[in-house]
């Protein structure tokens, strides 16, 4: 024994302690055979696992550490002892190809099919791997060559992934099933021609593997070579009788894929094999539409060779045609041309291949199919011309060319959208120039109202404003909801157009039909610039709606603190129902600004509490937390005789805001006598926590003064009962929380 191995056991006997638990695990991994036979022979635990499950055994197998991994077996050592995820000493031998450690293991009676957790064994880690040497071992003794993991993976599967061609003959030899074993997308004939593994392919094909069984999916073996664009392995595939036209879910076929990727000596090859080059997908997608859509000129060409149809559209009616102008091909566009197809051929909605190029702003298209005559005034159905679609989209150079070509500027849409409305509501300056220039109707509205001027104020586009005030617009004319230019402005916050308009003496006052102001917009959506423009302009800071709110009262529902404090310095009147709403909102800051002026206005206690103590079980936690933080409020609260409605209040909600204030500290003869208070002289909030004779009384009226005594009783109780704010052991009256 060597001196400090003599020293540590002397140490140990001395101190009377364990080695450390440990130890023997890690001079296992590490290779120590010297400190693993000392550490047995001073009765180091063998089988002891480390935190994951890993013993001495397991640590000395994954390294392939044969003479230790025996001298463990022979003091006892668990031969399966699996870690926590299931990997047994055998497991990792064969992971790591330890083949003598697999022999040592296999002779103490190893589980040749103990698996992993998620169903991995031995052979099939192995397979993967590409351990021949360890999988004709494990096959010698009887290993389930089809067994497979979750998911229905076999070791067949993982070798043909892996491309292991010795390892996949190996099992073939054994009879490994060549296709999958069970009802799932691990097909070994997949696994290799998704990576491109030809002879493992061929190996298969010639094991009688089935050329044409699909994924889950519908993919075939063809389909998913072609989508990948191996070209060895389509002819192969071709050559063991794979069907051609066999689509994948969707309709898709293997030639679809080969002209969408615009794989010429694929499509050659797919044709040769007589694929059908009509077949289309679900939406009635052709091979020639996807490739004019892609714009694959070669493709394009050698479909038209085998006759294919150049006009035929998919089920929403688009051609090829359609297709190659909304993209802008303009060489396979030239050539469906030059094949006859149909320049007038619209989809489903109207769309011709000349509104979808000047939609799109493909000035070359829309010139050819200009010389070839395509009828430049042609809308689609919902009446848009290509001129509407040209200025919407601020093609500047495709509006010229077609206004030289006499598209009428004055056309609108069936909604009497005009090409001028539709340049100035998206901003399109040089666009809207062009048009005015050609004498657009610079007020022309649209079937609601809206005119050019409105939409350019509305989305905020200020030199669009500028050149249209400059040619006239009407800076009050409002749509059919009365929303005015100035109004929709304010609405945005577009705070350089609201400035432009007041310039132009814009209405300030001018309500839209429901009688809300461009004050009241601006402070519903807090833009605090506009609002107080807007008042430095003269808007009346209480001008309400037709049903009374006012812009302090929606400043404060929506809260928008900034706005608030503005409108109060502007001496915007404050009622009651603000406070409450705000209240009721949890907008504690626009509470507090409104608080402040409560002083100055007649939102007193009473009249808060009066008008709002029939919602105050229902507000949330947050105003309540308000409340307690007013004790004026309160002070004032407590001599009012406000009526409740018991039925809103639920036993839940009054739990609830009782429990609310006992955390504040408030002690129970308090929180009694305050609910006393608040609720008044009629019908009591909480009858329901009274005794069954009171209750009856509460329902019919009965005055319930009488029993305060009892009543302050059953609240101090129910208190104690229900209390979660951290005074459960209070149990006095007179006590502090």
């Amino acid at each position: 024994m060597s001196t400090n191995l003599k020293a540590l056991a002397d140490q140990n006997e001395e101190d009377q302690v364990p080695l450390y638990d440990f130890t023997l695990f890690d001079a296992s991994e590490n290779g120590q055979f010297e400190v693993v036979q000392f550490l047995i022979e001073n009765g180091a635990a063998v089988n002891k696992a480390t935190w994951y499950g890993a013993t001495p055994l397991y640590a000395a197998s994954k390294e392939g550490d044969s003479e230790i991994a025996q001298l463990l077996l022979n003091h006892g050592a668990y031969v399966d002892q699996p870690k926590k995820n299931g990997a047994t000493p055998l497991y990792m031998a064969c992971q790591n190809g330890h083949i003598e450690v697999v022999k040592l293991l296999l002779q103490h009676g190893a589980d040749i099919h103990r698996a992993s957790e998620t169903g991995v064994t031995p052979l099939l880690i192995a397979s993967y791997k590409g351990h021949i040497e360890v999988v004709t071992l494990l096959l010698e003794h009887r290993a389930d060559v089809d067994r497979h993991m979750d998911g229905g993976a076999t070791p067949l599967y993982f070798a043909c992934r892996k491309g292991h061609i010795k390892m996949v003959k190996l099992l073939l030899e054994h009879r490994a099933d060549v296709d999958s074993p069970m009802d799932s997308d691990a097909i070994p004939l997949y696994s290799a021609c998704e990576r491109g593994h030809i002879k493992v392919v061929k190996l298969l094909l010639e094991h009688g593997a089935d050329v044409d069984k699909p994924r889950n999916s519908g993919a075939t073996l063809l389909y998913l070579a072609c989508k990948k664009g191996h070209i060895e392995m389509v002819k192969l595939l071709l050559e063991y009788g794979a069907d051609v036209d066999r689509p994948a879910d969707g309709g898709a076929t293997p030639l679809y894929f080969a002209c969408r990727k615009g794989c010429i000596e694929l499509m050659k090859l797919l044709l040769e094999h007589g694929a059908d080059i009509y077949r289309t997908d679900e939406t009635g997608f052709t091979p020639m539409l996807i490739a004019s859509y892609k714009g694959h000129i070669e493709v394009v060409a050698l479909l038209l060779e085998h006759r294919a149809d150049v006009n035929r559209p998919m089920n929403i009616g688009a051609t090829p045609l359609y297709f190659a102008c909304q993209n802008g091909h303009i060489e396979v566009v030239k050539l469906l041309l030059e094949h006859g197809a149909d320049i007038y051929r619209a989809s489903e909605t109207g769309v011709a291949p000349f509104l979808i190029a000047s939609e799109n702003g493909h000035l070359d298209v829309v010139t050819l199919l200009l010389e070839h005559r395509a009828d430049v005034h042609r809308p689609m159905n919902n009446g848009k011309t290509p001129l509407y679609f040209a200025c919407q989209n601020g093609h500047i150079k495709v509006v010229k060319l077609l206004l030289e070509h006499g598209a009428d500027i004055h056309k609108a849409s069936e909604i009497g959208v005009t090409p001028l409305l539709s340049a100035s509501e998206n901003g399109h300056l040089e666009v809207v120039k062009l048009l005015l220039d050609h004498e657009a109707d610079v007020d022309r509205p649209m079937n609601s109202g809206e005119t050019p001027f409105y939409f350019a104020c509305q989305n905020g586009h200020i030199e669009v404003v500028k050149l249209l005030l400059e040619h006239g617009a009407d800076i009050h004319r409002a749509s059919e909801t009365g929303f005015t230019p100035l109004f929709v402005a304010s609405e945005n916050g577009y705070i350089e157009v609201v400035t432009l308009l007041l310039e132009h003496r814009a209405d300030v006052h001018r309500p839209e039909n429901s009688g809300a102001t461009p004050l009241f917009i601006a402070s519903q959506n807090g833009h605090l610039k506009v609002v107080d423009l807007l008042l430095q302009n003269g808007a009346k800071v209480d001008q309400s709606m037709n049903d009374g709110v006012t812009p302090l009262f929606i400043a404060s529902e929506f809260g928008h603190p900034e706005v608030v404090k503005l409108l109060l310095a502007k001496d915007a009147e404050l009622h009651a129902t603000t406070l409450q709403m705000a209240l009721e909102k949890g907008h504690d800051e626009v509470v507090n600004l409104l608080m402040s002026h409560k002083a100055q206005t007649k939102a007193t206690a009473e009249t808060v509490i009066a008008r709002g103590i029939d919602h105050i079980c229902l507000v949330p936690a947050e105003a309540i937390d308000w409340l307690l933080d007013h004790k004026d409020l309160l002070q004032e609260a407590r001599s009012l005789e406000c009526e409740v409605i018991p039925d809103i209040c639920a036993a839940s909600q009054i739990g609830d805001w009782v429990n609310m204030i006992r955390v504040h500290g408030v002690r129970n003869s308090q929180v009694a006598d305050f609910i006393l208070k608040l609720a008044g002289m009629s019908a009591f909030p909480v009858y329901w926590i009274l005794e069954p004779d009171n209750q009856a009384k509460a329902r019919m009226g009965y005055d319930i003064v009488n029993e305060v005594d009892t009543v302050k009783e059953n609240i101090v109780t129910y208190v104690i009962q229900n209390n979660q704010g951290g005074h459960q052991n209070e149990m006095k009256d007179n006590e502090e929380p």
